[in-house]
């Protein structure tokens, strides 16, 4: 979740120290996180296989399947390139005790311009549309985690 990372404390100054930051998860006001991510190109979010996130059955029963994944206060709603038991992938970007998995369709996101981003640890991130949602239409597939039960597929 975090990076270490070197910084001088003045223009053309020799003095370098060491800073922690964030890899993503940033809520500061006036962060342009954007900056410190890498933008996943439409072609390449055509092509990811999975783009999943993870919740809970509460949240997905009382908001997110009428009106989709909001980033809250933060400024990107998180995803994971996989799922916790798939032991060939490192998996930042859920927790193991998520009951529902959300799997997003990338090349609909593609198509429609929903920004991407994916950060060092390799967490996919999304603001979402202006409103900091992501609706329900770009969902593909929507899964118990405890059960298998499809939940939505679209």
């Amino acid at each position: 979740r975090f990076r270490l990372t070197r910084r001088r404390l003045h223009d053309g100054d020799d003095e370098v120290v060491l800073c922690i930051r964030a890899n993503q998860g940033h809520s500061i006001p006036g962060l342009v996180c954007d900056e410190l991510l890498t933008p996943i190109l439409s072609s390449e979010l055509e092509g990811m296989e999975t783009i999943v996130h993870g919740t809970y059955l509460a949240p997905w029963e009382e908001h997110i399947r009428k009106e989709g994944l909001s980033k809250m206060k933060r400024n990107h709603i998180h995803f994971a390139p996989g799922l916790p038991d798939e032991k060939d992938k490192v998996i930042s970007g859920m927790r193991s005790t998520c009951q529902v998995y959300v799997f997003v369709d990338g090349a609909q996101c593609a198509a429609d311009g929903v920004p991407f981003f994916r950060s060092d640890n390799g967490v996919i991130l999304t603001p979402g549309l202006s409103d900091g949602i992501l609706p329900t239409k770009y969902f593909s597939r929507v899964v118990n985690a405890m059960t298998g039960e499809e939940l939505l597929e679209n």
